[in-house]
């Protein structure tokens, strides 16, 4: 599909129409960005607000933004701040507060029915379930911990059973049960907030962008500090790069020479619906050393009436999730040899891990949903039966979970790289909640790669220092 261009002086890139191809003399750029998913989108419309960059491409192969990773129908629509999230170190906590600070104060200035559309409140809680997950809150929620989030209450059977009656409701009386909850999260529609970081990017009368939908780029090469991206017959050219494709980006960065340290496990799983059965976020405790979210429960921010289950996971030998399309790119990306090897016969000791995996499969099998509610949804609303429970159709998505092939190990928060006025974001984390801190970063380092300004002031008047529990 032809490119869109701010040019033209349309407002609204839901409103795309077909324009001529873009002249051969107008093909460069100060910066490309390749994929249009909520990381991508963040930094188009952070580097047109905050920098004095003058042209932009932004290139996606699907026909609008966020159709992949970043759907809705593909994520658990959660703005994460480090309360809940019992797999979160205290840094990690500062960090994720910090950046999701930055996205709501976004939305608080989206003008018009948008903002609601985006974002709305949706209190939260998190749940253990027995002695063992009892004792874990007792010692991690202490006064000090929640003096860092002064929304964030402890709760007990008879609190639980007020706010989610359906938590309690079948439950076995014996069965040790506490939580924390908070009247003041939040629930994201994160394809909605990218189209909104197009929308208001487009706007900038000082910065020409143009946003190509329908192109797939299959290959980039750098050639005299000056990037070159082929989209099939066509190429356009750029001083410096920046790869937001999901899954696909380990792939372009091993093109270029970099991340030859690094390989990935394709990740993808599925969610489930029911009737509404929860009022609240509900999560469960996660542990440490699992850097997957464990099951939880959400109200759908799409379906009004509906909960929504998930998500699980399972391992694909594809970089979008059933697209054997991709398997070739996806051998690319992990690049088998005795370094890989090494790693995850390392991995497979961790039996938790392994254990994980092996349940999560088995909800893909004959029988597989009656399973996930025995052995997942049950833990949180004991009284559900699988017949109350339908398999959503989710996106292609895929997380790419880096393994890190010198250390032999599994890499659990944000990777990127940057080298050369190129950025790959290979596993932002926790990924959508933190879009426009990875954005800030990498319009940064672009700026001071290209030599142009990064207003932080005005950054940090618009989108810092905001409380967001």
């Amino acid at each position: 599909m032809p490119p869109f261009s701010s040019a033209n002086g349309l407002g609204n890139v839901l409103n795309l129409k077909l324009r001529s191809p873009v002249p051969s003399m107008e093909r460069h750029y100060d910066v490309a960005i390749i994929g249009g998913g909520i990381i991508g989108t963040a930094l188009l419309y952070t580097l047109s607000r905050y920098t004095n960059v003058k042209r932009i491409l932004l290139v996606e192969k699907e026909n609008g933004v966020a159709q992949v990773t970043s759907s809705s129908r593909n994520n658990s629509q959660t703005l994460h701040v480090g309360d809940i999230e019992t797999n979160y170190t205290p840094e990690k906590i500062n960090t994720v507060k910090q950046a999701s600070s930055m996205l709501t104060s976004y939305v608080e200035k989206v003008a018009g029915p948008r903002k609601t559309r985006i974002m709305s409140r949706c209190s939260k809680m998190l749940i253990g379930v027995g002695e063992e997950e009892t004792e874990f809150l007792e010692k991690r929620y202490s006064e000090k911990f929640m003096e860092t989030f002064p929304d964030l209450v402890k709760v007990d059977r008879k609190d639980i059973a007020r706010l989610e009656p359906n938590v309690v409701k079948g439950r076995n009386k014996d069965e040790s049960l506490t939580g924390v909850y908070s009247k003041s999260g939040h629930m994201v529609a994160f394809d909605q907030l990218a189209k909104s970081f197009v929308d208001e990017a487009i706007k900038r009368p000082s910065c020409k962008i143009d946003v190509l939908f329908g192109n797939t780029v299959g290959h980039i090469d750098g050639k005299n500090s000056e990037y070159y991206i082929y989209t099939g017959e066509k190429f356009y050219t750029a001083n410096s790069i920046a790869v937001c494709a999901g899954s696909h980006s380990l792939r372009f960065a091993k093109s270029l020479g970099y991340g030859k340290d690094l390989s990935i496990l394709a990740v993808a799983g599925n969610f489930y619906s029911t009737p509404k059965v929860v009022n609240s976020k509900v999560y469960t405790v996660q542990k440490g050393n699992i850097p997957f979210l464990g099951v939880h429960a959400d109200p759908d921010i799409n379906r009004h009436g509906r909960s929504r289950f998930g998500p699980t996971i399972t391992l694909y030998p594809y970089l979008e999730k059933e697209d054997p399309s991709t398997f070739i790119d996806y051998l690319k990306s992990v690049s088998i040899d005795a370094h890989l090897i090494g790693s995850l016969w390392k991995i497979s000791k961790n039996k938790e891990l392994m254990d994980t995996f092996s349940r999560n499969i088995s909800y893909t099998m004959p029988g597989g949903i009656a399973r996930f509610v025995k052995y997942e949804v049950q833990k949180i609303i004991p009284s559900l039966s699988p017949k109350s429970v339908i398999q959503d159709r989710t996106a292609r998505g895929i997380r790419a979970q880096p393994i890190d092939k010198k250390r032999r190990q599994i890499v659990v928060g944000e990777v990127e790289l940057k080298k050369d006025g190129s950025v790959f974001n290979i596993s932002p984390s926790p990924g959508a909640s933190s879009c426009l801190k990875t954005a800030t970063e990498n319009a940064e380092y672009l700026c001071d790669y290209l030599g142009m300004r990064f207003d932080k002031d005005l950054m940090n008047k618009e989108l810092g220092n905001k409380r967001t529990y």
